[in-house]
């Protein structure tokens, strides 16, 4: 899927994606993991695990646009993405993936 003129899917490392989408910020570039992938923030979420140390970057700015990005793969709303992660101590339980290529995230929508 192309999104800011990026090919991503769930196998695309985030820190890949977000230095080509938001090349001017360096805090975000610096402290970013490298090796985590779409794939690994959706399952962190879904366990109800903590996303900052994940990301490795504790910025809201840069958690918005990476939880912006999920939303865009799985085809559901921000705010769906962002209410799983703010009641990470009772995951909705959103369906894990079960195609590990990355090609594709379930829809999301019917448990909105």
């Amino acid at each position: 899927m192309n999104i800011n003129g990026f090919e991503v899917n769930g196998q695309t490392k985030v820190a890949d994606y977000y230095k080509q989408a938001f090349p001017h910020d360096d805090w975000g570039n610096e402290m970013m993991n490298k090796t985590i992938t779409f794939q690994d923030v959706y399952e962190c979420l879904y366990v109800g695990g903590n996303i900052y140390p994940l990301l490795g970057a504790d910025d809201s700015v840069v958690r918005e646009r990476v939880f912006d990005v999920l939303a865009t793969l799985m085809g559901c709303s921000y705010e769906y993405v962002y209410y799983q992660w703010l009641n990470s101590e009772k995951p909705l339980g959103m369906r894990l993936v079960t195609n590990m290529t990355g090609l594709k995230f379930p829809s999301a929508k019917s448990v909105e």
